[in-house]
């Protein structure tokens, strides 16, 4: 939920163009909010050149026309949809939004987008068919695109398995870029290819937590404990687990920083847990023991 500007991109080069969208804070037990894409494969835009000069200029203008069509529906028919009816405050699909058409979408459009990633804190839109520029472009309705820490660029390719020897933040809890300052803003997530099992149903299982939630949720003792103090946030803690690149010297550690543990959202004002142990190694001003205790609590 933390609006800020970064957004990932998961993607396998040999995969077909596929969507799910996963925003700069995967909201794992954190402040951070996420847009989610998820395209199941019903469109598949046409790129065959034309030949002829009228072939060029009637598809331009059927273009135009459709991108006039997109706005207006995008505008009528944009409605959010909770995705657990016993949660419906937190997570809400997108009804009514073709992403490929954002950079036609009005203000009142994008606006309301907002909005709705502020309120719901996970926005998931199905059935998206988007080149990398549009990925883009639908980023830049929440934030403006930056790399995550790093990285070379704001979209990155990420081959997301489970072959690593040690596990990675992706195996824990965590806020993508809480280890920056200032820590990351919404994370985009696409997924271009997304395997199956013999039934055809997909495999994986990314989960998101609200913070706000976690937040409130906390019993009055423990609020009491950490109400007003820092976590120190490390991307090499890896839940205390070693990295083979940070073993052996090909990326060097950088100091840890300092978030509070408690913070305010920075649009709804609202409450928000902000550790998780992929990431955060301590909390500053207790002993270690203490520190791990208060943490595993």
């Amino acid at each position: 939920r933390d609006l800020g500007r970064q957004m990932q991109i998961s993607r396998r080069p040999s995969g077909p163009n596929y969507l799910l969208l996963r925003p700069a804070l995967k909201i794992r037990a954190t402040a951070g909010a996420v847009a989610v894409l998820q395209r199941l494969g019903l469109r598949r835009r046409d790129r065959r050149s034309h030949v002829s000069g009228v072939s060029r200029v009637a598809d331009s203008a059927a273009q135009v026309l459709a991108g006039f069509l997109s706005q207006d529906q995008s505008e009528q028919q944009t409605s959010f949809s909770p995705l657990r009816e016993d949660r419906p405050g937190f997570g809400a699909e997108v009804l009514g939004v073709d992403l490929s058409r954002s950079k036609a979408f009005s203000p009142d459009t994008c606006n309301l987008l907002r909005a709705g990633l502020a309120e719901h804190g996970l926005l998931l839109f199905r059935r998206q068919d988007l080149l990398e520029e549009e990925v883009i472009s639908a980023a830049a309705i929440f934030a403006t695109p930056i790399p995550a820490d790093g990285q070379q660029r704001s979209l990155a390719i990420y081959r997301v398995c489970d072959r690593d020897k040690v596990p990675r933040g992706q195996d824990f809890w965590h806020s993508d870029n809480s280890y920056a300052d200032p820590p990351g803003g919404p994370t985009v997530l696409y997924a271009l290819k997304v395997p199956c099992n013999a039934d055809g149903i997909p495999l994986g299982d990314t989960l998101f937590a609200d913070a706000a939630a976690a937040a409130e949720g906390l019993p009055p003792e423990l609020r009491a404990q950490v109400e007003g103090r820092l976590a120190a946030h490390n991307l090499a803690h890896n839940n205390g687990h070693m990295l083979p690149e940070f073993a052996s010297g090909e990326l060097i550690e950088k100091p840890d920083v300092l978030h509070p543990i408690i913070r305010a959202h920075p649009i709804t004002g609202r409450d928000v847990l902000f550790v998780c142990p992929a990431y955060v190694r301590r909390i500053n001003g207790l002993e270690e023991e203490e520190s791990m205790f208060v943490l595993e609590e």
